[in-house]
């Protein structure tokens, strides 16, 4: 049995400590002495990296970017029920799914505008005719190595490098249009670098740029795009166990958002949205699942026409 903090290692770094665990314990069974791969760049000097970037104008000079967003515009999201965040605990965490049609899938998949962009924009739709605000802000779930650093290479790095990245999109309307979906490609293209944002709020050398950006409003819905995903190896000399592994996180312990939104391909796409039973109703959570999956097959069936 392994197991290991989350701060310690993340997905990305599971398959490396398997495939040097593994080539280890072979080398040594063939009477071998231990020969691993060289390692890539380690956890610390990409944190270096990071601290030195935040002072680039890569990254500093886009501050006034990020703060020229029209965050005022942004509305709470309504909530079913009378709590505050501190009931938003994972032991009141609750589920609800729905999976699109094997034809909806394929036409995703096939989408010019790469199927995280379709989802993001019915979500946008959905959290717009909730908040009525023509603004939405969300926070996209990255696996924090897509910050292209001179001679960094994460390819055999272990750790945990995940980021919250907030994405501020407008529109005047949000129907299912195929003017919907352009502008939403549009401005994810022309958002300002989504990692950049944490640089600067937590790292900048500028307190007061710090503080301007710490104040702004704070997402309440997260969303992760997990795509195709890996297929499993049936050659290998271990195996995830089939025993469910218990809860990842402490039934008291806060949960970050009201909403996390989740889109992968099991093989069509499914849906996740976990909330919170002190916050809202299961029957919200459901209408607004089913409607976020009927605002993606609108997209898709208008985009063609």
């Amino acid at each position: 049995f392994v197991t290991v903090h989350h701060f310690a290692v993340d997905g990305f770094s599971w398959p490396v400590l398997w495939d040097d665990l593994e080539l280890a314990y072979r080398q040594v069974a063939a009477g071998d002495d231990v020969s691993l791969p060289p390692r890539t760049t380690s956890i610390r000097d990409w944190a270096v990296q990071l601290e030195q970037l935040v002072e680039t104008p890569r990254i500093a000079g886009v501050a006034e970017d990020w703060l020229r967003l029209p965050w005022s515009e942004i509305a709470p999201l309504p909530a079913d029920l009378d709590a505050d965040a501190r009931s938003n605990t994972y032991d009141s965490t609750e589920i609800v799914e729905i999976d699109l049609g094997a034809d909806d899938t394929r036409r995703l998949l096939a989408s010019p505008a790469r199927p995280q962009r379709v989802v993001i924009a019915a979500l946008a739709h959905c959290l717009s005719g909730w908040t009525s605000s023509p603004t939405v802000l969300m926070d996209i779930l990255s696996h924090g190595r897509d910050a292209a650093l001179d001679g960094a290479n994460l390819s055999r790095t272990v750790g945990f490098t995940v980021s919250y990245n907030p994405l501020v999109l407008t529109h005047p309307t949000w129907d299912g249009e195929p003017e919907t979906l352009r502008s939403v490609v549009a401005q994810v293209d022309g958002h300002p670098e989504g990692f950049g944002f944490e640089l600067l709020r937590f790292m900048s050398p500028d307190r007061a740029l710090r503080d301007r950006l710490t104040g702004l409003p704070r997402a309440e819905v997260l969303f992760h795009y997990d795509g195709t995903g890996v297929a499993p190896r049936d050659d290998r000399l271990w195996s995830p166990a089939s025993e469910a592994r218990g809860p990842d996180d402490s039934p008291r312990g806060l949960r970050q958002y009201p909403l996390s939104f989740r889109a992968s391909l099991e093989p069509n796409l499914r849906l996740t949205l976990a909330y919170s039973s002190k916050l809202h109703e299961r029957a919200t959570a459901e209408a607004k699942v089913a409607e976020i999956a009927s605002t993606i097959a609108s997209l898709l069936r208008e985009s063609r026409a």
